[in-house]
C-alpha cells in the first residue's frame, strides 16, 4: 500500500520555471494593455491648449465682461444705484 502512491516525476525546478515563464508572459500582456492605455490617453491638441493656464486666464476674462456687458446692456450689473428695476 504504502509504495504503490504514484509520485509525480515534475521537479521543484521545473515548477518554479513554469511559474516564471507563467509570470513573465502576465507582465508582457499588462506592458501591451498599458502601453495601449498610453497611447490612447494622450491629449489632444485642443486640450493641451485648455490646460494652459494662460488660456485659461484670458477664458476667465473674456467671460467676466461678456457677462458684465450683457448684465449692463439689461440694467442689472451697474455699480450705480440709479437704473434700478424694481
Amino acid at each position: 500500500k504504502k509504495y504503490n502512491v504514484v509520485v509525480d516525476a515534475e521537479s521543484a525546478y521545473e515548477i518554479l520555471t513554469a511559474k516564471m515563464e507563467e509570470a513573465e508572459a502576465k507582465a508582457e500582456t499588462a506592458a501591451e494593455v498599458k502601453a495601449e492605455a498610453k497611447a490612447k490617453d494622450e491629449p489632444s491638441m485642443m486640450e493641451q491648449v485648455l490646460d494652459n493656464s494662460v488660456v485659461k486666464s484670458v477664458m476667465r476674462t473674456a467671460a467676466n465682461t461678456i457677462t458684465r456687458s450683457l448684465l449692463g446692456a439689461l440694467g442689472l450689473g451697474g455699480r450705480s444705484s440709479k437704473k434700478k428695476w424694481f
